[in-house]
């Protein structure tokens, strides 16, 4: 391994990555990838990079393996290692005047563990969790306790929040409504670039579920922007003619699902369309006008063997959700110097509704 400065100077903010994946394609990978350009880079130093799983004696070989290492090999900068165990190891303590975070890519069952060992062996104060964030609401409940007890800051990535796509349909909406008079129809979109013969890894690297893995975006979309909540929302309609529930693998899940809600009472309904094998984008319709991501709109077909051409520099909400994180850590940094306090209620997950089944 390169010997490397395991505390850059001019960098307040140590970063952490846990969980890489395949180069070219897995989130990971884009959040490190986006984290070595600028606007991240010059707010925060990238000083670990922790994959259990292409590092690991568990690792199969083959081609994806290969271009793992060869992704080490061109970064010698950086200190790759099995895990965070590993990594305690090699890093200093955090020293004064900074702070280390942590941004949590792994499986989503695994995510809790690596939480953890953020926390109490990485001496992480701030962490990023890729969405959904846990893989039950008993493990959010874990990561909150022990979030409040060490005073670490949370956030999970749901990334449409800021995106520029949102804001623009958002906007739009509003210059119908005013125009029309009548509030325009919404509807939610989402999209992967996976053909049938990709379903069954999907299926299994995407437990528990299209929900918990897809939709999560949109509902928080729809959490943050349409009012819905858990207790609040109604006239659950799905479109069965859209949706599509098999099995792959011996897993039971959905590759699309389309559904409609009214998120509140008194809200407009607002509909949902999430398909696995519809090409690589999200957005929003408002009256037929589709709203995009990415800049321009990113429309590609499955199967997609990488996403490197446009998932590592043009997804705007990335850059955006780390960058409004990053530049959040200085008042972090700021409040660890001063006396302690009593810690602040630990935030509360609600649980979810149950997803739809078609029979």
């Amino acid at each position: 391994m390169a010997d490397v400065d395991a505390t850059p100077a001019g960098n307040v903010v140590e970063v952490i990555f846990i969980g890489c994946g395949r180069p070219n394609f897995s989130m990971g990978w884009t959040h490190l990838e986006q984290m070595l350009r600028e606007p991240l880079a010059s707010l925060a130093a990238v000083v670990g990079v922790v994959e259990p799983y292409y590092l690991s004696e568990a690792c199969v070989p083959g081609e994806d393996a290969e271009l793992f290492r060869e992704y080490v090999a061109a970064h010698k900068d950086l200190r790759f290692v099995p895990s965070c165990t590993a990594l305690a190891k090699e890093l200093p303590a955090v020293a004064p005047g900074r702070v280390r975070a942590a941004i949590i890519s792994t499986r989503t069952p695994d995510v809790l563990p690596a939480f953890q060992g953020a926390v109490l062996e990485l001496g992480c104060r701030a962490v990023y969790l890729e969405k959904p964030g846990a893989a039950t609401v008993a493990h959010l409940d874990d990561i909150a306790q022990l979030a409040e007890k060490h005073q670490v800051d949370v956030v999970v990535g749901y990334n449409r929040n800021v995106s520029l796509h949102v804001r623009r349909a958002l906007a739009f909406a509003k210059e119908r409504e005013a125009d029309m008079g009548t509030p325009p129809s919404v509807t939610l979109l989402h999209g992967n670039p996976f053909c049938d013969k990709e379903m069954n890894e999907v299926f299994r690297r995407c437990r528990p579920g299209l929900f918990y893995d897809m939709a999560c975006h949109e509902l928080a979309i729809a959490v943050g922007f349409f009012g819905l909540t858990a207790a609040g929302y109604s006239e659950l309609r799905v479109d069965k003619a859209s949706s599509l529930q098999a099995v792959h693998g011996g897993i039971t899940d959905f590759v699309r699902a389309a559904f409609s809600l009214r998120p509140a009472p008194g809200a407009e309904p607002i509909g949902f369309q999430i398909d696995r094998q519809a090409g690589s984008f999200n957005g929003i319709d408002v009256d037929g006008r589709r709203f995009l991501s990415g800049e321009p709109p990113l429309l590609y077909t499955n199967p997609l063997q990488s996403l490197s051409s446009h998932i590592a520099l043009n997804y705007d909400q990335y850059v955006e959700a780390k960058r409004i994180f990053l530049s959040a850590l200085a008042p972090v940094n700021a409040r660890a110097a001063m006396p302690a306090a009593a810690p602040a209620a630990a935030p509360r997950v609600a649980p979810t509704a149950p997803a739809p089944s078609i029979s």
